[in-house]
Order: structure tokens, then sequence, then C-alpha cells
């Protein structure tokens, strides 16, 4: 009995399986580049004293660090900038507070050549702390302003 079945070489099969499995088109590679790239700016919240507005030192320092990052993203995407307070005071002042906030880190990033066109600035208040307010340490770590970046598909970093 005669078949169409042909023998292939065993490297040439091994080739071809290792190549099947690393290859990723340039698009998706890309995408998830930026992901992880865009994940590493948004591991850190800058952190603010009891009622204050201003940057700290070390604010400003993970500042420069995220606006280096940030300087190296082109095509479309935007920054969002949220602040957040702890649960001490009144509710209102609060949203004003992280608002504040919010407006210190995008005129500090905007500084840092980031245009105001990027940056879609919104104010939480206390209402949505990431931990109990129960402590000092958990209200230290809710006076906070997170950065996110939204990027579509056609965002690369340089």
């Amino acid at each position: 009995m005669k078949t169409n079945m042909k023998v292939i070489p065993q490297i040439v099969l091994v080739f071809f399986l290792v190549w099947c499995c690393y290859t990723v088109p340039a698009s998706l590679a890309d995408q998830a580049s930026v992901a992880r790239w865009i994940a590493s700016i948004e591991s850190e919240d800058v952190l603010f004293g009891s009622a204050q507005q201003s940057l700290s030192a070390t604010s400003r320092e993970q500042l420069n660090m995220i606006s280096a990052k940030l300087a190296q993203l082109y095509g479309h995407f935007i920054i969002e900038v949220t602040g957040h307070t702890d649960d001490s005071g009144d509710a209102d002042e609060n949203l004003r507070l992280s608002h504040m906030r919010a407006l210190s880190v995008v005129e500090y990033l905007s500084q840092k050549n980031l245009h105001h066109h990027r940056f879609l600035v919104q104010s939480k208040g206390e209402f949505q702390p990431t931990v109990s307010n129960a402590t000092e340490q958990g209200r230290m770590q809710n006076r906070r302003v997170e950065i996110r970046v939204v990027a579509d598909g056609d965002a690369k970093i340089s």
C-alpha cells in the first residue's frame, strides 16, 4: 500500500515548531511591551501629607522618573491623574483637596514637556480608599494621586 506521506527531517520539524511557538505578530509584541511599560508607571502612587496639596521632594523625584518614562511614549494615549484623600475632615473639602493634588501633579509633569492635552484630571476625595482609614498608616496611603496611562493599539515606546 502506497501513501502520500513524506518524511520530514527531524531538525526541520524542530525548527518549525520552535519558530511557531516564538513568533508573535509585531503589533501584539508592541502592545505587550507598552502594557508592561505602562504597568511600571502605575505601580506607585504619589503620596501627600495630611491636608497638603504641594509636592514633597520625594514626590518630585518620583515624578521625574515617571516623566522620563512618559517622554518615551508616542501615539494615541492619555494620562489619567486621579487625586484622593483620607477621610479626615469635610467630604466637600476633601474633594477639592484631591482635585488640587491632581492638578499639582499635572502642573509638575507639564513642566517636563508633557502637554496639558494629554491629561485627564479626576478627583475622588475620600470615596475610594485603597486601605482602611482607621490607622495613621492607612490614612497616609490614601492621601495619594494615581497616575494611569490609557493607550490605544498604536501607542509605541521610543
